[in-house]
Parts: C-alpha cells; sequence; structure tokens
C-alpha cells in the first residue's frame, strides 16, 4: 500500500496518511479504510485487520475472472468494500460492488431497527 501512495506510514500508533481520496489510520492492530460518501458527512469507514488485508491480496493478484469469481463468495464487507473501491478492473469492481450491495441488503433484513426510522432509540 505504501508503494502506491495509499499510505504514507504505518508504524504502530503513528499516523498514517491520506491520498488519493482513501483514509488509512493506524488504529489498534487494524487499519480503517473510509470510502467517501456521495455527500460530504456519509463516508463509511471499515476496519481491516491483518487477515483481510492477506484477503485481499490474494484476490486483487487473481486474474479478472478468477477475482470476480472469489468475489462472488466474499461475505465480509470490508473486504468487498476496499475491493469494490479500489480494484482497477471493472470486471471485479462491480463484482464487489455487487456482492457488498447483496450482504448489505441481507443485513438490513435482518435487522430492520438498525436503518429503520426509529433507528437509534432505544426499546422498551
Amino acid at each position: 500500500l505504501k508503494a502506491f501512495g495509499y499510505i504514507a506510514e504505518l508504524d504502530g500508533e503513528a499516523p498514517v496518511y491520506p491520498a488519493q481520496g482513501q483514509l488509512l489510520e493506524a488504529e489498534g492492530g487494524c487499519i480503517s479504510f473510509t470510502v467517501p460518501g456521495e455527500t460530504e458527512g456519509e463516508d463509511v469507514a471499515y476496519p481491516l485487520s491483518a487477515e483481510q488485508l492477506k484477503a485481499i491480496m490474494e484476490t486483487m493478484r487473481k486474474k479478472a475472472d478468477d477475482a470476480a469469481k472469489a468475489v462472488e463468495e466474499e461475505v465480509d464487507e470490508s473486504v468487498l468494500a476496499f475491493i469494490a473501491y479500489c480494484d482497477s478492473r471493472n470486471k471485479v469492481k462491480e463484482a464487489a460492488s455487487k456482492q457488498l450491495n447483496t450482504v448489505m441488503s441481507l443485513k438490513s433484513a435482518d435487522d430492520p431497527q438498525q436503518h429503520g426510522p426509529d433507528a437509534g432509540a432505544q426499546q422498551e
């Protein structure tokens, strides 16, 4: 990531500086990948562990067809978001975006309170 300019420094608790619209910062052994939202203030942060980064790199090193198939089986939102935002291959990017939308909609269906009009309100 350093070689491609996505992060400037990653040294335990040292800050990692944003590059090209992505923000990566050190956070208790993980990094946080922030995807800019469509409007200001809608940014979404995805934590990434070393294992998740390994899965991302394994997928991104595959040929486009193989990577797209691997993405179709992925269920980790952080992995999917990173691949959808960073992979330059349209086939892989589209497969990751589609799978991310599917995973998020299934998650929303499992927990309707999370995204409903009363989200955040305590139930008695």
